[in-house]
């Protein structure tokens, strides 16, 4: 067994046939189809479910596709660590971030990165906490910033980074902003703009507190929540940390809730990786900022 035919396999599991995966590697299908018939006559098992149009795994095929793409990972980060020393800590950072690029995060820790290393490049995918999981599980990124509780903590390391609480963000001129601390009783006459993971939450608690509040505007992100409520010139419900600062004239006031009100933000990376070097120099650096 060598290295490339576990990624030819991997190539054919995700492109679902032989031929596909045959183009996209720019070998004959003849000579793949050989290569899987050699892994599955040196692992005796059979790996596929030969028939349909579109291939399947055998449950001894999920297994093996699991370990192979873990193996793929390990060998690269096993290279990559050889080529950032070789070549004096260049490389790329591969991170996902919250779509919020929060300035305290940018300025104070990419930013200090930055400066020490100044010939590392940075690959930075900003998305929400769902899909920069499944990027951290495929191996596109090492570390991943989130916001939600992290439930598999045997499969993943956590770092708690900053605390946030829900802040209710005003347009101008709103007579609330009158008040120090917002309660969700305030808003009964307002409309409001909130990111889709609190949506149900803040609707149950608005259901306890027999409380009816529009909610005009639902986001995947944080940011889109806060822009668009910027558009309506209505308010937004968000969760930030409380030393973050919105590009926006706004009024932001501190929302008092039941059930939402106390978050952190998070690094994350799999305990079953070997990180780089490039993505030990980020962690040590966290440590020393957050420690």
């Amino acid at each position: 067994m060598n290295i490339e035919n576990l990624r030819n396999f991997i190539v054919v599991v995700q492109t679902g046939n032989i031929l596909s995966a045959s183009k996209k590697l720019f070998i004959s299908q003849p000579s793949l189809s050989c290569q899987m018939k050699e892994l599955e006559k040196e692992l005796d098992t059979t790996l596929f479910l030969r028939g349909g149009r579109k291939i399947q795994l055998t449950e001894n095929g999920s297994v093996f596709y699991k370990r192979a793409k873990k193996i793929i990972r390990e060998y690269d980060g096993l290279k990559t660590d050889i080529d950032d020393y070789k070549k004096g800590n260049t490389g790329t950072l591969n991170i996902s971030i919250p779509p919020t690029v929060y300035h305290d995060l940018i300025m104070n820790h990419f930013g200090r990165f930055i400066q020490k290393y100044p010939h590392i490049k940075l690959n930075v995918f900003e998305c929400v906490s769902e899909r920069a999981i499944k990027l951290l599980d495929d191996g596109e990124v090492e570390l991943a910033i989130i916001n939600p509780i992290v439930v598999n903590t045997s499969a993943y390391n956590v770092k708690e980074l900053i605390s946030e609480s829900f802040k209710i963000i005003f347009p101008e001129n709103n007579e609330l902003t009158k008040k120090k601390i917002i309660y969700l009783k305030d808003l009964k006459d307002q409309h409001i703009s909130i990111p889709r993971a609190y949506l149900q939450d803040i609707q149950q608690e608005m259901k306890d507190e027999n409380l009816s509040v529009e909610i005009d505007v639902v986001t995947s992100t944080t940011s889109g929540a806060i822009e668009l409520a910027k558009s309506k010139k209505i308010c937004a419900v968000v969760p930030l940390p409380d030393r973050e600062r919105i590009s926006t004239a706004s009024v932001i006031r501190p929302l008092k809730l039941k059930i939402l009100n106390h978050f952190s933000r998070k690094l994350v990376w799999l305990k079953d990786r070997e990180l780089s070097q490039i993505a030990k120099y980020y962690l040590e650096m966290i440590n020393e900022s957050f420690n």
